[in-house]
């Protein structure tokens, strides 16, 4: 440093420190005089630490004098991007505690939170996970890296603050404040005029508050309130606060301050430019005029690359105190802008798919190479081993007693340019932080595992656990060179006469158009080529090649792997392959203290009814208590419990509760084919499908020049909007047990994460991750590495060649790393898509060269790609076309002709009506199946599908139940409203419907006559059963009249009850017939050991095979089942009583114009002249 010999400071400096503090403090005042509540995104930088100490201030008067109360909230975020200038790492932990202890002393409510971005954010799983490019100043990309870091983490944790306040404040007008200032730079004056909080004053806000119509409770308005300040102005403002200022105040005019002064922040500003910041020189009374830093700097993340030259990073090497942490930062970051613009490190990687196209995949060259990712890994890994040590030496060394002779310390006490009290604050900060952590950890163990993962996720051409093997190689003491700074290396380009890496003319940034892989067999004929053959004939069969279909349809996966050495993974599992989503409500009246469950179907939008099934209410209600205190738990705070947000929810609202999303297993929606078209819902706005080409502008010539066209995917549908808009259909649930395979992935479950959590992609178990690693885990990732590598050496294989998916399914399952629920479907579909990628070798292109692709079997270029999905898109076109005239032939139809509507109608809901009846029959058999056989085998699997068949049964019982009934879910509003206006429409379909039960009651009455007479015959058997010993097809056949009676038994029942072996049930259903006769049971495999059945256990098994037998017995019974009451009431009835129900929601206008026409039959009859009697006698 320089140092500049000052003279005293002038009063008009201090006044105007003093002006610029009051004008601060009575703009925040005018804006608590509203009861607006402030937000603060807190940096420790010298603007934020301006607006933060003054919102202090104006808060602490407001309380003083009433103006507002002591439970005024004032929420501060600070984001620590753990990326942070050394620096400002070690001054922002300090401020903070500083902040808090005085907000405290002064009763200020302040809510602070210190967050960092979440594991899946940060630099090396953003960088490094093959998902996402650097952005730097010489890629041209957007810089979104203080979006992900600093703005979507702010954000989430401002909410997850609001979430835990008083209704009052929650809905309060809040004020976002930030130190912003317009003459900072020009990208940052542009960004504060778009969000007009240029200039703009308090009074002028609250003004445009009043005026917004779109205001509501809650909302955030932008205010900058530095905006116009100067670099100067800020300076002199933080040397002249605080009770010990870094220069004295006038008399009467002292700046209130959270720290006794701002010299350390003063300083460290100092420290990162060339030039000396003399104000904190020394603190006597002969100070300079002068009172800032003649070249500012800009603290940023340590890889940060929207500058070419890190200038801070570079001055703040030259102090010892910093020095010690190395510049293998510095490296790192210009090693990153480097590689960003640097297409030789890219890898033309197999990712998107063009569904519209034959689901062709898209190689491009947007993802970084296999080794340039190691070497990011190697730099990462050894800057946060060395942190560590770094860290270590420090603790030993105060441990020891000689933290004076740390190198850091000797210099902060020797350095000339700060004074005595700077020092001593120096010090004490700087041991505090070096004692807390290490000063980067860019990447851990949790890194390398997530890491490890991704890589396997998306196919990057390196061995299995690459990551975690080069973090133990480092940890070991390996290393690699740091790579030059841009500086050395433009030093070394001179010496060899060429220019700068980043001059235009040398970078090599320019993106090759990507190439296209055919997963899938091409048409083979053309659209052209079909529509000359077939012409009008043309229709979706001959064009079904041309249709879309769903990639993830074609995965295939065994249920087992075996690793590298020998280690068994679960990689798929079976599931319920339909699942039925719905929404529930659950609320808690305050007033009666009473609980209310709701639930919605997802699909249909239509209540579940469930007054008339306890079953799924009590099932429905337990689950909405857990999601409910599930939710209460994640908005709790060590200052808020559960049973404060019970109280402040009571005290302000009469009902409060929570909605959530649930899916019942084994639950199809059927959509009936049979369709009706009606008036037009909202129009929808077509989306704007097509591929932009990128043009570049040359300015000599003044010409656009055509380069690559944007890869932007869609999926056209043959379905015209007009349908989708007119269009009525009729959907229900329907019991499905079918089962599919599915990932074995291990999904964390919402009830154990926080607010926070819940929105991040992956959480590590600490818990499950601590035993891993106590039992080995590590090392066990290292033998699998190790173990591939080995193979990949005897079999000639490159190291750089991906070896599929198993880190995936390991890791999940064991490490204590899963995915979130709000993950998991991106997550399957990209494992499914990734194998199939595998399969096709896709993913052995992504390191060859340009010219290897062009001449590699079915890969093809963008020009004939773009050819084929012309195709494909006139094929859906015309089929769309098609489908167009034909819905709206039928919309004319149906407004033309009334009577030709309603028969119509008719006709739909009557096929509906079989639909629905041959459905109920396949349903009621199973569950009377079901009913039967599980009390006798006590089947758990039988006896759950009976509970979730019974649901269905009692949801629709009211279709089998009356005409009204049936039509509420087996016709369209349309459809209902015209059969309604139709006196004798309504009658006919009332006689089929009654004719219909009737025949379906019939057939299941014969369907349980089968197991009645069994169960009887095998009774009677049994009963007249002589002997000890009762064996089923065993080598002594001793009874064969009980074994083929049971045979027809356990046949009638696996033909009815999916997956059932009928063996098994035979063999089952004898050893009930034993235990009912009290008889030993013998069997090859299942038998019983006659001398190990004590009397006391054959009593107990002759009770239970008793009530059993008596209950299947029972369940053959179709008038003991609540599901089935209101359909015998239906069949019982007489077809008069039917129509007596049905009539009476017949239409008004209806009934009259049946009436009309009955009286004027009536009429027309008495108005017919009679022949008289003896006319006819005299003719006779």
């Amino acid at each position: 440093m320089n140092i500049f010999d000052l003279g005293t400071i002038k009063s008009e400096l201090a006044n105007e420190a003093y002006l610029l503090s009051e004008i601060l403090i009575a703009e925040y005042i005018t804006l608590l005089h509203q009861g607006y509540c402030f937000q603060v995104g807190f940096s420790s930088g010298k603007d934020s630490s301006c607006v933060t100490n003054a919102a202090v201030e104006a808060m602490h008067r407001c309380i003083a004098d009433g103006t507002i109360s002591t439970d005024h909230p004032l929420v501060i975020i600070n984001i620590d991007t753990l990326l942070d200038a050394e620096s400002t790492q070690t001054y922002a932990p300090w401020v903070i505690m500083k902040l808090k202890a005085y907000c405290a002393s002064l009763n200020i409510n302040l809510q602070m939170k210190v967050v960092s971005p979440p594991l899946q954010d940060q630099l090396m799983i953003l960088y490094a996970g093959a998902q996402k490019l650097p952005a730097t100043a010489s890629s041209g990309r957007s810089m979104d890296c203080s979006i992900i870091w600093k703005i979507d983490t702010g954000i989430r944790a401002l909410r997850n603050i609001k979430a835990t306040l008083p209704k009052q404040y929650r809905e309060a007008t809040w004020i976002s404040i930030s130190g912003s200032r317009h003459d900072e730079s020009t990208r940052r004056s542009h960004n504060m005029l778009r969000q007009g909080v240029r200039s703009v004053k308090a009074q002028t806000l609250i003004d445009n508050i009043n005026a917004d119509s779109s205001k509501k409770a809650g909302k955030v308005y932008k205010f900058a309130p530095i905006s116009d300040w100067s670099a100067p102005d800020v300076f002199n403002y933080l040397n002249h606060a605080g009770d010990k200022p870094v220069i004295n105040t006038l008399v009467g005019q002292r700046i209130a301050a959270y720290d006794n002064n701002f010299g350390l922040l003063v300083a460290i500003y100092g420290e990162g430019t060339s030039d000396v910041c003399e104000v904190v020189a020394i603190d006597s009374e002969n100070k300079a005029e002068q009172n800032q830093c003649g070249k500012v700097a800009r603290f940023g993340c340590v890889t940060c690359g929207a500058v070419n030259t890190d200038t801070s990073s570079i001055e703040l090497k030259k102090y010892p105190r910093w020095a010690r942490f190395g510049d293998s930062t510095l490296r790192f970051r210009d090693f990153l802008q480097r590689i960003s613009s640097d297409m030789d490190h890219r890898a033309f990687h197999a990712r998107a798919y063009d569904p519209m196209t034959n689901n062709n995949v898209f190689l491009q060259p947007n993802v970084l190479r296999a080794k340039t990712l190691e070497k990011m890994v190697w730099f990462a890994a050894q800057i946060t081993i060395d942190s560590r040590d770094t860290h270590s030496e420090f603790v030993k060394s105060y441990n020891a007693g000689t933290i004076d002779a740390d190198v850091g310390v000797v210099d902060i006490m020797s350095d000339e340019t700060l004074s005595e009290n700077v020092k001593l604050q120096y010090k004490e900060m700087y041991v505090n932080r070096l004692l807390q952590k290490p000063m980067f950890e860019m990447f851990t163990e949790k890194h390398a595992i997530l890491l490890s993962l991704l890589w396997g996720l998306h196919g990057v051409s390196a061995l299995p656990y690459r990551p975690v093997a080069i973090l133990e190689q480092v940890k070991n003491g390996k290393r690699i060179p740091f790579p030059l700074t841009n500086t050395e290396m433009n030093k070394q380009r001179a010496l060899k006469g060429l220019l700068p890496w980043d001059d235009k003319s040398v970078l090599n940034n320019v993106v090759p158009d990507a190439f296209v892989a055919q997963l899938f067999q091409p048409a083979k004929q053309s659209f052209t080529a079909l529509k000359q053959t077939h012409g009008h004939q043309l229709n979706e069969t001959h064009l079904q090649q041309f249709l879309p279909f769903t990639l993830c349809d074609h995965w295939q996966k065994q249920d087992v792997q075996f690793d590298a050495l020998g280690g068994v993974i679960l990689q798929s599992m079976s599931k319920a392959k339909h699942t039925r989503t719905f929404k529930l409500s659950y609320e808690i009246n305050t007033r009666t203290n009473s609980e209310i469950i709701k639930a919605k179907d997802a699909a249909t939008n239509k209540k579940i009814d469930l007054s008339n099934n306890q079953p799924l209410h009590d099932e429905l209600m337990v689950l909405g208590r857990n999601d409910f205190y599930t939710y209460l738990e994640s908005k709790a705070t060590s200052a808020m419990s559960v049973a404060d947000i019970m109280e402040i929810q009571k005290e302000e609202k009469t009902t409060f509760g929570v909605t959530s999303v649930h899916a019942f297993n084994n639950q199809q929606i059927f959509i009936s084919d049979v369709r009706s078209f009606g008036a037009l819902r909202k129009k929808v706005e077509p989306g704007k499908h097509f591929s932009a080409r990128k043009r570049s502008y040359d300015k000599k010539t003044e010409k656009h020049t055509a380069e690559r066209a944007s890869l932007r995917v869609y999926n056209a549908s043959p379905t015209p909007g007009l349908e989708e808009q007119a269009v009525q259909t009729v959907q229900y649930w329907l019991p499905d047990f079918a089962m599919t395979r599915h990932c074995a992935i291990d999904i964390h479950r919402t009830q154990d994460l926080n607010a926070e959590q819940i929105k991040n992609s992956f959480v590590f178990d600490d818990v499950v991750f601590n035993d891993w690693l106590a039992q080995d885990g590590w090392n066990k990732l290292l033998a699998l590495h190790n173990a591939s590598l080995s193979s990949s050496r005897k079999t000639g294989l490159s190291m750089r060649t991906y070896k599929g998916t198993d880190p995936v399914y390991y890791l999940t399952n064991n490490t204590g790393l899963t995915a979130t629920p709000q993950f998991e479907p991106y997550l399957l579909k990209t494992l499914k898509r990734t194998e199939i990628y595998f399969t096709a070798g896709l993913f052995n292109l992504a390191n060859k060269s340009i010219s290897e692709i062009e001449n590699t079997p079915n890969v093809i270029s963008m020009t004939a790609h773009r050819a084929q999905k012309v195709q494909h898109l006139l094929a859906v076109r015309y089929l769309r076309n098609q489908r167009r005239r034909l819905v709206k032939s039928q919309i004319a139809l149906s407004k033309q002709n009334p009577s030709a509507n309603c028969r119509q109608s008719i006709e739909n809901v009557n096929v509906r009506l079989t639909e629905f009846i041959n459905q109920y029959k396949q349903v009621a058999k199973a569950y009377v199946a079901a009913a039967m056989f599980s009390p006798i085998c006590h089947g758990n699997d039988a006896r759950s599908r009976q509970v979730k068949i019974d649901v269905w049964l009692l949801e629709f019982s009211h279709v089998v139940g009356s005409v009204d009934g049936m039509l509420s879910t087996l016709a369209t509003k349309n459809e209902m409203l015209a059969i309604n206006d139709d006196y004798d429409s309504k009658q006919a379909l009332t006689r089929s419907f009654t004719v219909s039960i009737k025949e379906l009651h019939s057939e299941i009455e014969a369907f349980t006559a089968v197991p009645k007479k069994m169960l009887n015959e095998l009774s009677t058997t049994i009963t007249n059963q002589v002997g000890s010993v009762l064996i089923h097809r065993g080598q002594v056949q001793t009874i064969s009249v009980v074994s083929d009676q049971v045979d027809v038994l356990a046949n009638w029942i696996a033909s009815n009850h999916e997956r059932v072996n009928s063996f098994l049930v035979g063999y089952g259903l004898t050893k009930r017939l034993s235990y009912v006769k009290k008889l030993h049971y013998v069997c090859e495999v299942f038998g019983d050991r006659p001398e190990s059945n004590t009397l006391d256990k054959i009593e107990k098994r002759y009770v239970e095979a008793i009530k059993g037998w008596e209950q299947s017995a029972e369940a053959l019974n179709l008038s003991g089942h609540t599901c089935f009451v209101s359909f015998i009431s239906t069949a019982v009835n007489s077809t008069a009583t039917q129509q007596r129900r049905s009539l009476s929601n017949v239409s008004l206008e209806a009934k009259t114009s049946k009436l009309n026409s009955l009286m004027a039959g009536q009429l027309a009859l008495i108005a017919k002249p009679r022949t008289p009697q003896h006319n006819l006698a005299k003719a006779s």
